[in-house]
C-alpha cells in the first residue's frame, strides 16, 4: 500500500508541475544534487552519534532496539529495527536473491525531481509532433518511437539508477541516487540538444513548439466539436510566419461556417491573437498573420 500511495503521489505531481525550459529544471536539479550529498555524506560529521540524517529519517530512527543503521536500512521489518516506522515517502524494493528478504529504499525526490526533467522532454517531443502537423516549420521532428529525447533519457535514468545499487552494493552502506541519476540525465539532454539538434539554446529559454503546442491545446479546448475544423483553419493560418491567400471559394465557406457555427468567443481569441484580415478588389482574402510570441 505504501508503494501504490507513493506511486499516485508521483503521477499527480507530475501531471500538475510542468517545466517550459531546461534552465529551472538545471537549477531545481543542481540544488537537489547538493542537499542528497549533503544529507548523505556530510552530516554524520556534525551528529553526535555518527548517523547520517537522510538514513536515519528513511529508516524511521530504526536501530533504537538493537539493529545498527546499515542492518536496519536493509531489514527495516526486523524486530530488531522496530525503533520507529519507514518514512511513507518512500518506495520499498524487494531485494534480489536475499534469503532473509531484505528491500532497499528510493525515495519519491528521485523519482519527481528527474522526472520533471523527463515529462519536459516527452511535452518537447509531443510539441514538435503537434506544431509540424499543423504545417509549422519545425527542425528534428521526432518521426518514430526510438527518436527525440525521451527514449535515452529513460534510459539514462536507468543507467543512473543502476548506478546507485551497484554503489550501495560495493561500498555497503546508502547512497545518495541524485548523485547518480542527475548527471546521467541532464547530461543527456545536454549532449543530443547541444551535438545533435543543435538546439541547446532554445532549450535552455524555453522551445517556441511548446509554447504553440500550448495556445493550440488551450484554444481548441474553448470550441465545441462542430467549430473545430473552422478555428483548425483559422489557426494553421495564423501560426504560418507568411501571408497566405485562399481562393473564393474557400473564403466563402471559412466565412459562411464561422458566422453560422463559431461563437464570438473565438473572434475574440483570435483578435487577441493579433490576426487581421482584408479583403482586396478580386474578391480574394488575404489574411496578414503575426507570430506567437
Amino acid at each position: 500500500s505504501q508503494n501504490i500511495f507513493g506511486a499516485i503521489v508521483c503521477i499527480d505531481f507530475l501531471s500538475i508541475i510542468r517545466l517550459n525550459s531546461i534552465k529551472v529544471a538545471t537549477a531545481l536539479l543542481v540544488v537537489a544534487f547538493v542537499y542528497d550529498i549533503f544529507f548523505v555524506f556530510l552530516t554524520p560529521f556534525f551528529m553526535k552519534d555518527g548517523e547520517s540524517v537522510m538514513i536515519e529519517v528513511a529508516t524511521g530512527g530504526g536501530g533504537l532496539s538493537g539493529g545498527d543503521e546499515e542492518y536496519c536500512e536493509k531489514y527495516p521489518n526486523d524486530s530488531k529495527c522496530w525503533g520507529g516506522e519507514i518514512l511513507p515517502l518512500v518506495f520499498t524494493i524487494p531485494r534480489i536473491n536475499d534469503y532473509r528478504g531484505g528491500s532497499s529504499l528510493l525515495g519519491l525526490g528521485d523519482i519527481i525531481l528527474p522526472g520533471l526533467l523527463i515529462a519536459f522532454c516527452a511535452r518537447l517531443d509531443a510539441a514538435k509532433q503537434l506544431s509540424s502537423m499543423v504545417g509549422l516549420d519545425v527542425r528534428n521532428v521526432p518521426r518514430t518511437w526510438y527518436q527525440g529525447y525521451l527514449l535515452p533519457l529513460i534510459i539514462a535514468y536507468g543507467i543512473g539508477l543502476l548506478g546507485a545499487s551497484i554503489a550501495v552494493y560495493l561500498m555497503e552502506r546508502g547512497q545518495p541516487a541524485l548523485l547518480y541519476i542527475i548527471p546521467a540525465t541532464l547530461g543527456v539532454v545536454v549532449i543530443i540538444g547541444r551535438y545533435q539538434y543543435h538546439e541547446l539554446g532554445s532549450l535552455w529559454h524555453g522551445p517556441q513548439e511548446i509554447q504553440w503546442a500550448d495556445n493550440l491545446v488551450r484554444y481548441s479546448r474553448t470550441l465545441s466539436s462542430s467549430n473545430y475544423q473552422v478555428y483548425y483553419d483559422r489557426a494553421m493560418q495564423m501560426m504560418t510566419p507568411t501571408s497566405t491567400t485562399a481562393n473564393t471559394n474557400q473564403s466563402t465557406t471559412i466565412a459562411s461556417t464561422t458566422a453560422e457555427q463559431a461563437p464570438l468567443s473565438i473572434d475574440v481569441e483570435m483578435s487577441a491573437l493579433a490576426t487581421t484580415t482584408t479583403l482586396d478588389t478580386n474578391d480574394e482574402e488575404t489574411v496578414q498573420t503575426h507570430p506567437i510570441t
